[in-house]
């Protein structure tokens, strides 16, 4: 009798509790983070078609492929002694201009943009690729009443995990998405019902994500990959309050290399033109 008094005891405790945490989980914000305490260097440190460590003329051919309706728009860097002057430091795609760059199979399904920067020829000879900067923007299904959810939340976070591993960390938060600002700003979807949340994750040996998303640097080892997905839900797509894509956007950095490629940029700041 006192072990089954205790129990229920117990129980009403726990009834009391449970419904205590599912009130605070329901009127909170969401905003909370895990980190994963066996931390690894990402499985591969590619994205988009190209990887860390290629040459331009292998990431030109690559995106020429793979992009071949999109403009390739390069930057040089500085004028210095004992190099020709068109050296290349960055090949962008959509990045700073009005262009946009499409794809998929009916060419109209995503947006991309892209940007790939190159060590000079001082740090390194073969200019290898340092960091890739890639922006991927999904058709906004919640505008249009019962459109089908063509780019699942679990699908594409399935896929990042088969590609980097388990992340190190991951954070989630509730937002207002860069996609629901612009149907505002366009008067589009008028009165729709949504909920948008942004989703981070950070694939390194050490190290945590800054809590500005838009900061440029990570301490995280040697190689790493950040990726930021904002997704929505809403009871008007088929189905109904499936989370989905609206942007991915993914940062992957050779840490020390970069380093050594910002000291070279720095020495530029002072100088006067």
């Amino acid at each position: 009798m006192s072990v089954h008094g205790r129990g229920n005891k117990e129980g009403k405790y726990g009834a009391a509790r449970s419904a205590f945490l599912a009130l605070l989980i329901r009127v909170a914000p969401i905003a909370f983070a895990t980190v994963n305490a066996h931390a690894e260097l990402p499985r591969q440190v590619s994205a988009f078609g190209i990887a860390l460590g290629q040459t331009p003329e292998t990431v030109r051919m690559i995106l020429g492929q793979r992009y071949p309706y999109c403009a390739l728009l390069p930057s040089l860097y500085h004028e210095s002694g004992g190099y020709p002057p068109d050296t290349l430091a960055i090949l962008d795609i959509a990045r700073g201009t009005l262009d946009v760059c499409r794809t998929g199979a009916t060419g109209r399904e995503v947006e991309d943009s892209l940007s790939a920067n190159f060590a000079h020829p001082s740090i390194d000879p073969r200019q290898p690729l340092y960091q890739i900067d890639v922006q991927r923007t999904y058709p906004d299904v919640a505008l249009v009443r019962n459109s089908k959810v063509q780019y699942p939340f679990d699908k594409i976070r399935a896929e990042l995990f088969r590609a980097y591993g388990k992340p190190i960390e991951t954070r989630r938060e509730k937002i207002t998405s860069a996609a629901a600002d612009l149907a505002k700003s366009l008067a589009i979807g008028v009165g729709a019902k949504r909920e948008d949340q942004l989703v981070r994750y950070l694939w390194a040996s050490n190290g945590r994500l800054d809590a500005d998303r838009y900061s440029p640097r990570c301490e995280c080892g040697p190689r790493y990959v950040e990726a930021d997905l904002e997704i929505t839900r809403s009871p008007s797509t088929n189905p109904k309050n499936q989370f989905y894509v609206v942007s991915l956007h993914i940062v992957i950095r050779d840490a020390e290399l970069g380093a050594r490629q910002d000291a070279w940029n720095a020495q530029w700041q002072g100088r006067k033109p």
